[in-house]
């Protein structure tokens, strides 16, 4: 990958939502995976509450239900420019954020252990 500028594309969701009848979580990695994005990470909380202030939490059973899932992906800011409609399209509830970001160090380090 790059090292210096990029931006942090977080999108916050809770994990039953979903998006022509698929969970939306699993229609975004497939997106991105298909869009060439270099990496993403899924993110499941343990507690969470949303815009309505409803309390989703893993201590109490029927409150587990739509528990906060959120897709973090760090990319030139070029990608994430290129990515971002098609993501607002399918991110119908949710919160989207963009943010700038320093890359300092990313994959190099790992390779050049293996090949050390």
């Amino acid at each position: 990958m790059m090292r210096g500028k990029g931006k942090r594309l977080t999108i916050y969701l809770d994990e039953s939502h979903h998006w022509h009848g698929k969970p939306t979580v699993e229609v975004l990695i497939d997106r991105l995976h298909h869009r060439e994005v270099r990496g993403v990470t899924v993110l499941k909380g343990v507690a969470g509450f949303g815009e309505d202030g409803t309390l989703h939490t893993t201590k109490i059973l029927r409150l587990a239900e739509r528990l906060p899932v959120v897709v973090v992906v760090v990319e030139t800011e070029e990608v994430v420019n290129r990515i971002l409609p098609e993501i607002s399209d399918i991110v119908e509830h949710g919160l989207i954020e963009v943010s700038d970001t320093e890359i300092v160090q990313c994959c190099e380090h790992a390779r050049r252990r293996k090949d050390g």
